[in-house]
């Protein structure tokens, strides 16, 4: 079983090196768990906007016939620093960081909270 505040935590743990926000979302922008930087309270807008960019993504992706992979990650240049959406199942997981934050790291990041995230997330249904 899934706990919010398990959840939360471990998506508190990717708060390190510029990382502001991570959030578990679902594909409609609704936060389900966050961990966030003291001072950030934008939590829902940071999340609506991570799902409106993946929902555009995929219908980009879908309208390149040549395309055969599903979408892995979208990374995006904000004004003040960077985001990164991924898919773990039926949700999503982003994370907000400012400008100082590595690239390289970001990836790691997501891409370790998937990976903690996958396996559980496959038995909830939406």
């Amino acid at each position: 079983m899934l706990k919010p505040r398990v959840i939360a935590k471990v998506l508190q743990q990717a708060l390190t090196g510029g990382v502001e926000t991570a959030l578990l979302l679902t594909r409609d922008g609704a936060v389900l768990a966050s961990g966030t930087s003291p001072g950030k309270s934008d939590t829902a807008i940071r999340a609506a906007v991570a799902a409106s960019a993946w929902k555009d993504y995929e219908a980009c992706l879908r309208s390149w016939s040549d395309v055969g992979d599903d979408p892995r990650w979208l990374l995006l240049r904000c004004e003040r620093g960077y985001a990164i959406v991924r898919p773990v199942g039926e949700l999503l997981v982003a994370l907000v960081a400012n400008e100082t934050c590595e690239l390289g790291m970001l990836r790691l990041k997501v891409d370790a909270l998937v990976k903690h995230f996958e396996e559980p997330l496959k038995k909830v249904v939406l």
